[in-house]
């Protein structure tokens, strides 16, 4: 038996699973209060309570793997997320009710464990890792998993290996400079003003609007000026960053999750691909965006589940799990 668990800007969600699949499912608002080990205490209760549900001692467990939104950094020698979403000490325009410069997660994981195998990355990194596996990056040597959601991340895969950075920080395109949406430039919880991130964050845009995010979209739908303009800016971050992507690092397929996206795919995913391939919005380079692709994610329900199990399922379940994902099906997703 394995365990996954997977770590947001709101949520945190645990799995428990054997060579068949998953078994026991739980989860939870992210705390938000409290000292920095909060979030693991919580972590490690959500996959108690997963092995109670399949009727199994914690101890049974034999490895467990963790996709936490980061950045990551060193803390005692091991890993700590720094990131803005939950750490309240990183700008005093967060609005959240911690002073935390990071949360606490290796170090707390491993003492529980006691030394059973714990695999920790950046959730869009394993959430990558998993479409590569499974899902619309299956059989993609260069491509990239962009999660929009509460925050931005990005996870990257060149000649078909994960890439990690010196500190596991890879891929933090969210925090990136880009000239695009004036109208919502705001500071982001990172501290910095004018990253992706601070302009089409899922934070960033409940700001701009003044209220819930699903508020703003019920809005665009109906064609309110307003939100046409605050979700036009937004996509032109989100542009700009996967239009970056492709001409610096040669992609062919850029995969994009995340509960805000998913959530309204109908209408975003068009309009980015429009912005991307169809418009004059970058007259230069066209060549390097041939062949490209932007698609939604295979299985939105699934993706950061089976990214942080991804990164301790043991190679000999790989048949039987990749047979839950025909890869037909998965084609046809992605054309």
């Amino acid at each position: 038996m394995i365990a996954g668990i997977d770590l947001g800007g709101t949520k945190i969600a645990a799995s428990v699973a054997n060579e068949s699949g998953v078994v026991a499912r739980a989860r939870m608002p992210v705390p938000r209060s409290g000292d920095d080990r909060a979030i693991a205490r919580a972590m490690l209760a959500l996959v108690d309570d997963c092995c109670r549900q399949a009727r199994l001692s914690s101890d049974a467990l034999q490895a467990v793997g963790v996709a936490a939104c980061g950045p990551f950094e060193g803390q005692a020698g091991q890993l700590a997320s720094a990131a803005p979403n939950l750490c309240g000490g990183l700008s005093p325009e967060s609005g959240l009710p911690n002073r935390w410069m990071r949360v606490a997660l290796e170090a707390p994981l491993r003492e529980a464990l006691g030394g059973r195998p714990l695999a920790l990355a950046n959730d869009a990194q394993a959430a990558l890792f998993a479409e590569h596996r499974f899902g619309v990056l299956r059989g993609v040597s260069h491509g990239a998993y962009l999660t929009w959601s509460t925050g931005i991340g990005v996870g990257l895969m060149l000649d078909g290996r994960l890439v990690r950075g010196k500190s596991g920080n890879a891929g933090h395109a969210g925090h990136s400079m880009v000239p695009s949406a004036q109208l919502l430039r705001s500071r982001c919880g990172c501290g910095n003003e004018g990253d992706v991130e601070s302009l089409a964050g899922g934070a960033a845009l409940a700001r701009a609007w003044g209220g819930e995010t699903e508020d703003l979209f019920n809005a665009y739908r109906l064609g309110e000026s307003a939100a046409g303009g605050v979700v036009g800016c937004a996509l032109d971050a989100i542009a700009d960053l996967v239009y970056n992507l492709f001409v610096t690092l040669d992609l062919e397929r850029v995969a994009i999750g995340g509960g805000l996206f998913c959530s309204h795919s109908d209408l975003l995913l068009p309009a980015l691909r429009a912005r991307l391939f169809e418009s004059d919005r970058y007259p230069g380079m066209r060549g390097m965006l041939a062949g490209a692709s932007v698609v939604a994610v295979s299985d939105p329900s699934r993706t950061a589940e089976l990214g942080a199990l991804c990164l301790v399922l043991p190679e000999s379940w790989q048949p039987r799990w990749s047979a839950q994902f025909p890869a037909e099906a998965v084609a046809a997703i992605a054309a």
